[in-house]
């Protein structure tokens, strides 16, 4: 086995525990995974963090009736999504320098081209071509992870619009008692959009799992 291969695997695997143990608290484990994101990963995660800080000052104001109800409500659900998006994003990264050994198993695969185009036996011939098998196998699992990429990235872009949703309605009905009679409704559909998201955010976790 290459060590590329086998570098894949253990890149998988620390995936795999972090998502296992990702559900132990709250914000303090999301910034602790923020850490462990690359730079672009984090300029991801800045614009989630600073929505949900946002919301749960706005929430904690409780100038209104609507928001002593609903904004508790909501400032959970914004931490539910950022916490969600930080184990998506640490993910993310690591599916990133994971991909990084693709040039790598391509330039295995050529080496052995011509190796086997050497090859003095039929053992040895069957030797390189399960190599390249091996190789291939290796790709596939790349080409699986650049799939796994732009979900993640579209899935963070979608956090980061209903939380910014919900950043406005709680402003507008904190502004007085009349927006807020109007904006209950709209508050509770957002809480609503907010929640379907977390369960899309479960089922893709349990998507990666499976996948890798």
């Amino acid at each position: 086995m290459s060590w590329a291969l086998i570098l894949l695997i253990l890149l998988i695997a620390g995936i795999l525990a972090f998502l296992a143990s990702a559900r132990r608290g709250a914000a303090a484990r999301a910034e602790d995974a923020a850490e462990s994101m690359d730079a672009d990963s984090r300029s991801l995660y800045s614009p989630i963090r600073r929505l949900s800080d946002e919301i749960e000052a706005l929430a904690s104001r409780k100038d209104t009736a609507t928001i002593r109800i609903i904004g508790a409500e909501a400032a959970q659900e914004a931490r539910r999504i950022r916490e969600q998006c930080a184990r998506a994003l640490v993910a993310r990264s690591e599916l990133k320098r994971a991909g990084r050994g693709k040039s790598t198993a391509l330039g295995e695969i050529d080496d052995l081209d011509r190796q086997l185009a050497e090859a003095a036996s039929d053992q040895e011939k069957q030797a390189y071509l399960n190599a390249q098998e091996a190789y291939r196998r290796q790709i596939a699992h790349f080409a699986k992870a650049e799939e796994a990429l732009s979900r993640i990235d579209v899935s963070v872009k979608a956090a980061e619009a209903v939380l910014a949703e919900m950043k406005t309605r709680l402003a507008v009905a904190a502004s007085s008692e009349k927006a807020e009679l109007a904006g209950d409704e709209d508050l509770r559909e957002t809480i609503s959009r907010m929640k379907t998201l977390s369960v899309s955010y479960d089922e893709a976790e349990q998507t990666l799992r499976s996948t890798f």
